[in-house]
């Protein structure tokens, strides 16, 4: 089963005794594919991101944040997937930090490196 194949399906019979139909509705179980995220604005201590969920039918139960500076450790934090923006705060000034978002469901976590996400580049500044 892939994604293409979730969908409303009908069966109907017919015989001499008469006929019947019913309707099903599919839900393919898969990993959701990961929001895009742009930069919506900075300030000396915070970056702004937009997030743009997917628009497939697979659940999405939450968005998980991903960031770090150059040559630090992957840091993360949790948005519900009704998000539209997300400001990280504390962060410091004149740092470049790497940003990606990944979506999970309770059966998956969307794969970053499936050339399904995208990862954002900042260079935070200093404003003295």
């Amino acid at each position: 089963m892939t994604r293409k194949d979730a969908g409303d399906y009908a069966c109907r019979a017919q015989n001499s005794f008469g006929h019947d139909a019913i309707m099903h509705s599919l839900v393919v179980q898969a990993p959701p594919r990961p929001p895009g995220i742009s930069l919506a604005g900075t300030s000396g201590t915070s970056i702004t991101l937009r997030l743009k969920s997917s628009m497939d039918s697979t659940p999405v139960h939450g968005i998980t944040l991903h960031y770090k500076q150059d040559f630090g450790e992957w840091e993360t934090t949790q948005t519900p997937p009704t998000m539209s923006e997300y400001t990280l705060e504390g962060l410091s000034c004149g740092t470049r930090y790497q940003l990606y978002a990944t979506a999970y469901n309770r059966f998956v976590i969307s794969c970053f490196g499936c050339n399904l996400g995208e990862l954002l580049w900042v260079k935070k500044r200093c404003f003295y």
